[in-house]
């Protein structure tokens, strides 16, 4: 009976990615990579916002209830939801200093 076994290495690359996390199969070729950390996504357009929004800058959102920094809306939403139910869904801009509301989709 034959038994296979895989090698992984890891490189200095994907070490040093800014968020500190990789998906399970960097080698995938149907993953796109950020140019600036190597971060992978599987789709092109999460691996775009993350370069223009995401990579390299502070985070720019705050938790209006507990200061919470985030780098995108959509956290600080799933943030306030999880930490503080029952409370009113907007975050802080803190590159403008704006109030920032949640606004819903709806069918209609």
């Amino acid at each position: 009976m034959k038994q296979w076994t895989t090698a992984t290495t890891t490189t200095t690359a994907q070490r040093s990615s800014c968020a500190g996390s990789y998906a399970n199969n960097q080698n995938d070729g149907n993953r796109h990579p950020c140019p600036k950390c190597y971060r992978s996504y599987k789709h092109r357009s999460h691996m775009i916002r993350h370069y223009r929004y995401e990579c390299g800058t502070p985070q720019r959102f705050e938790c209006p209830y507990c200061k919470h920094h985030l780098r995108q809306r959509t956290h600080v939403w799933t943030h306030i939801r999880t930490f503080h139910p029952n409370q009113e869904l907007y975050c802080v801009d803190i590159a403008t200093n704006a109030r920032l509301t949640r606004q819903e989709h709806r069918n209609e």
